[in-house]
């Protein structure tokens, strides 16, 4: 197995690390990464297109997610592969680049060195878009199928015209062996908006990370036997 995609950063923290135990493989970050394009892309029978929300965006990328991380699991690669590009496909490149290099500019002595990502551009938002797998490796098995469900589950804390906040509560199912990841979390997914072809626009994933959620749900979706409050915050770079 390659390390690349699965070592933990050093915001990594107590999320991460409890995805990594679940993972039982990985992709190669090494393979050919495709051009970054923003368009309209459908899947699992959703069509995300011009009109498309960012519930539907988000409700995409973590059937993607799900799907890479259980075909990781049983090393079916091709399928992992497939629904690696799924999430790709659902990247925000155009935000990505801006956030990867301000935090370039803000770390370095010469910022006017990073005025672009360059020739490496889509590789290094591919190294960010190949982390989220692995963000939520430990709770996909909360993730529901139908979409219906699935969106009623979802709530935009927060939306503009060129950005959006969905969160979704998420849960260890089944639970692991450790209780102090099996509680609640607040998944939190950043969408921008972004200009494919013809000027069309299309909400986009920027990042995947989860944020503090009190108190503790007095309860729990049926089917869930997990136990616990949940244990902070984990922000990782993607």
């Amino acid at each position: 197995m390659r390390h690349g995609r699965w070592r933990p950063g050093r915001t990594g923290g107590l999320l991460l690390a409890a995805g990594l135990a679940w993972v039982g493989g990985c992709s190669d970050p090494e393979e050919a990464v495709p051009p970054a394009k923003v368009e309209a892309v459908t899947h699992y029978g959703v069509t995300l297109d011009e009109s498309a929300t960012p519930q539907q965006v988000v409700y995409v990328l973590l059937r993607a997610l799900a799907d890479d991380v259980k075909a990781a699991r049983s090393h079916r690669h091709e399928d992992q592969k497939k629904a690696a590009l799924a999430t790709w496909s659902l990247a925000a490149p155009g935000e990505i680049e801006r956030r990867l290099l301000e935090a370039y500019r803000k770390s370095s002595p010469n910022p006017a060195r990073y005025a672009s990502l360059g020739a490496g551009r889509d590789k290094a938002i591919h190294r960010i878009v190949n982390l989220w797998a692995p963000i939520v490796a430990f709770y996909v098995g909360s993730f529901e199928q139908d979409p219906a469900r699935a969106m009623a589950r979802m709530r935009v804390s927060s939306q503009s015209a060129s950005s959006a906040v969905v969160l979704c509560e998420v849960w260890p199912d089944p639970p692991g062996p450790d209780e102090a990841f099996n509680g609640h979390q607040l998944l939190r997914v950043e969408l921008a908006r972004e200009t494919g072809g013809e000027g069309k626009q299309y909400w986009r994933v920027a990042r995947v990370s989860f944020q503090p959620m009190y108190p503790r749900p007095a309860t729990r979706p049926a089917g869930n036997p997990a136990s616990g409050p949940a244990r902070g915050s984990a922000t990782v770079p993607g």
